[in-house]
């Protein structure tokens, strides 16, 4: 049985020109996620069984992103951030673009899983970064094992208008 589940996003700075038209993306870069490429604004959920199958497919997506220079965002279950963090650092590798939170920071800070606090955190989070710090691109990624207790049929609801709304 499949039992949990991350959430992984790429959001890519747009470039203009000096009227503000989105012209040609100036940047270019391969993105795989357990081999599957992936593009900017791509959106996937990937299903795991167990914490060894998520680190085989989460680590090297956030590993290749600090080592391209991409700011990477990654909400855990609760107690596992500082884990996350060291499990993705390699001797070469500075985590100092590595964000991790837990689910009760982020999908749950107010109490209850609410589509527009998390979709105003990741706007927050991504404009700071790509406009603000002009950064490329940035990696986003979630897992969501924190759902399971939760599922019922208003919850799935407004999961789904996380996507759709």
């Amino acid at each position: 049985m499949w039992t949990d589940c991350d959430q992984m996003l790429l959001l890519e700075n747009p470039v203009t020109d000096l009227d503000g038209v989105e012209v040609r993306d100036a940047f270019t870069t391969e993105v795989l996620i357990g081999g599957v490429p992936v593009t900017p604004h791509d959106h996937l959920c990937v299903f795991f069984r167990g914490r060894e199958e998520r680190d085989r497919l989460l680590l090297p997506y956030l590993r290749d992103g600090l080592r391209a220079g991409h700011a990477c965002l990654c909400v855990t279950a609760d107690g596992e951030s500082s884990d996350l963090v060291r499990l993705v650092g390699e001797p070469d590798l500075d985590t100092g673009l590595l964000h991790a939170t837990e689910a009760k920071d982020t999908y749950l800070s107010d109490g209850a899983f609410s589509p527009e606090s998390m979709l105003e955190r990741l706007d927050g989070w991504s404009t700071q970064l790509l406009v603000e710090q002009a950064r490329p691109f940035v990696r986003a990624a979630g897992d969501m094992s924190w759902i399971e207790p939760l599922i019922c049929p208003t919850f799935v609801a407004d999961l789904l208008s996380t996507r759709h709304g």
